[in-house]
């Protein structure tokens, strides 16, 4: 495991540390199969964090969910986020979220929500 892998965070409520594990590790322990990702798909992600000036630090989307835009994209699969539509387009395109940007981009977006109702699935 790499240091990218895990992250010790400190919890707001109580101060005690604790760790944090990517979503990669999350799905491999839990027999999740990773897709690797080809280079076409890196290009596209690629393309889409010029257009839209994408970075780690800012508002909008991070690199991490312009590659998962440019894999649903490719591959014509839909997108899951828990982040709501912005009604308004914001000045910067640095900015723009998930839902803005998939909307732009053409590839399906739904909320978490939205997920479970498709899979007929209740809580």
């Amino acid at each position: 495991m790499s240091s990218e892998d895990r992250k010790t965070l400190k919890n707001p409520s109580d101060g005690k540390l604790r760790e944090k594990y990517s979503l990669r590790l999350w799905m491999e322990s839990s027999g999740f199969t990773p897709i690797p990702i080809s280079d076409d798909i890196d290009g596209k992600a690629l393309e889409l964090e010029r257009k839209y000036q994408t970075d780690n630090y800012g508002k909008g989307a991070n690199q991490n969910d312009i590659k998962l835009i440019a894999y649903a994209k490719y591959n014509e699969n839909t997108v899951v986020t828990l982040e709501s539509v912005q009604t308004a387009r914001p000045k910067r395109v640095s900015n723009y979220k998930i839902p803005l940007i998939c909307a732009e981009e053409d590839v399906e977006c739904i909320t978490f929500t939205e997920m479970l109702q498709k899979l007929k699935i209740s809580i």
